[in-house]
């Protein structure tokens, strides 16, 4: 903090002498995220030194009006400080007035202005233009015909110069191999570990996910915890979740289920899916901490309105059950509903067995043929069980007896009694 305070002070003194430098750098110093004084304090320098023709001044003061940092927003005023530093050749303006013209931002979606002018900075090295350049010719487009090494040598460069967020996708790219580029475990570990070192906490989440899984580099548990920690420390919610995890189990780490337990409730408080589906088994079941119906249904919850399937199930058993909250089969069916939508196999059977018998809701046959059927297509003994059997009798819509024996057939296949004996009475 002193530190901080010796510099802003010393850069005072040499902008009140004239240091046009001096007044750009202590202007940039005030602008942070907070807010308040110290960024009005900081755009009055900005502008000062913008008005005696300081070109990156220029370009701050287009921000801050296109971001409302210091001054009340204003998109005009925003695109004109923005132009005049861009069109006197300032890089960063330049990738800001493509920015303006890809996103409609004071000016009409142009897209192929927006290209011309991320040329221009492009040209000039700009890494972030560089990164933004390289995609275009990575993802291809009317204006720009795809062209994987063309985008890959931009992308490079740019990760050279030393650009984290370049350094991250490149790791990703070799990673997975996507757009046409061969995973290379080698290659993403290099950038994956680069954009780590410079405290990149994606970076260091993806490294250590990675390193997890196993996915794309050799498993390695304990090093993996190493980089979810530094994540971690930047507040990384995902990262505090595996790493969370890794304590509970005991993976790369010695078992600690309090410090799991803090991590993964950090977590869930910033909005971590996964942290709160989690947690919503963990008090459902009682698995490891003592079992609270209330935090299971405000866990489960939380992860259903954020569209999680293995939430919204869940969600649909505490209504259902009524575990700690008030027993309701309409809402069960509202939930599961949403889960069988995206998939979930436990939803889907819930969903049709609720339907066939009018649990909640009237009967209807028709409906829970169809959900049994998408629940046997996952390879569900029971589920195919039931698909079969309407189909033989005719239940819910047509008599299909040739493709019901072959649901009886599959779910017999499975040890289902109830199957090999309707097989065997036809």
């Amino acid at each position: 903090m002193g530190s901080a305070r010796s510099s802003v002070k010393a850069l005072r003194e040499k902008a009140g002498k004239g240091d046009l430098e001096a007044r750009y750098e202590l202007g940039c110093e005030l602008i942070d995220e907070r807010g308040g004084q110290r960024n009005q304090a900081g755009f009055k320098h900005l502008m000062k030194a913008a008005r005696k023709g300081h070109l990156m001044a220029q370009a701050r003061v287009g921000d801050c009006f296109a971001r409302g940092k210091g001054v009340v927003r204003d998109g005009r005023r925003a695109l004109n400080w923005m132009r005049k530093a861009a069109k006197a050749g300032e890089a960063y303006a330049q990738l800001r007035m493509s920015n303006f013209y890809f996103e409609g931002f004071a000016v009409k979606v142009d897209e192929a202005l927006s290209l011309e002018w991320l040329q221009k900075s492009t040209e000039q090295d700009l890494p972030e233009a560089l990164l933004e350049h390289a995609w275009w010719y990575l993802q291809g487009g009317e204006l720009i015909r795809r062209d994987t090494k063309k985008g890959l040598d931009m992308m490079k460069r740019a990760a050279a110069i030393g650009l984290p967020a370049a350094q991250l996708d490149l790791g990703r790219l070799f990673l997975g191999g996507r757009r046409g580029i061969k995973p290379n475990p080698k290659q993403a570990h290099r950038w994956l570990e680069a954009a780590s070192g410079q405290g990149l906490a994606e970076a260091q989440y993806e490294l250590g996910r990675a390193l997890d899984t196993g996915q794309g580099l050799p498993n390695d548990e304990a090093l993996a915890a190493v980089w979810y920690a530094k994540a971690t420390a930047q507040g990384h919610a995902m990262a505090q979740y595996h790493l969370g995890y890794n304590y509970w189990d005991g993976d790369g780490v010695a078992v600690d289920r309090p410090r799991a337990l803090t991590l993964i409730n950090q977590a869930a408080k910033q909005g971590a899916v996964d942290a709160h589906v989690f947690l919503g088994t963990c008090f459902f079941h009682g698995d490891g901490i003592r079992a609270n119906p209330k935090k299971a249904f405000f866990h489960f919850r939380r992860a259903a309105i954020n569209r999680d399937a293995f939430g919204q199930f869940n969600l649909g058993i505490c209504y259902r059950d009524g575990v700690g909250v008030a027993e309701s089969n309409r809402r069960a069916l509202f939930w599961w509903r949403k889960a069988a939508a995206q998939g979930d196999l436990d939803a889907q059977i819930c969903l049709a067995e609720s339907l066939r018998l009018g649990v909640g809701v009237l009967p209807d046959l028709p409906e829970a043929r169809a959900w049994y059927r998408e629940a046997a297509a996952q390879g569900d003994p029971e589920a195919q069980y039931e698909v079969g059997r309407m189909m033989i009798k005719g239940l819910g819509g047509d008599k299909e007896r040739q493709e019901g024996r072959r649901w009886l057939q599959k779910a017999a296949a499975e040890g289902h009694a109830e199957a090999k004996a309707l097989i065997d009475k036809k």
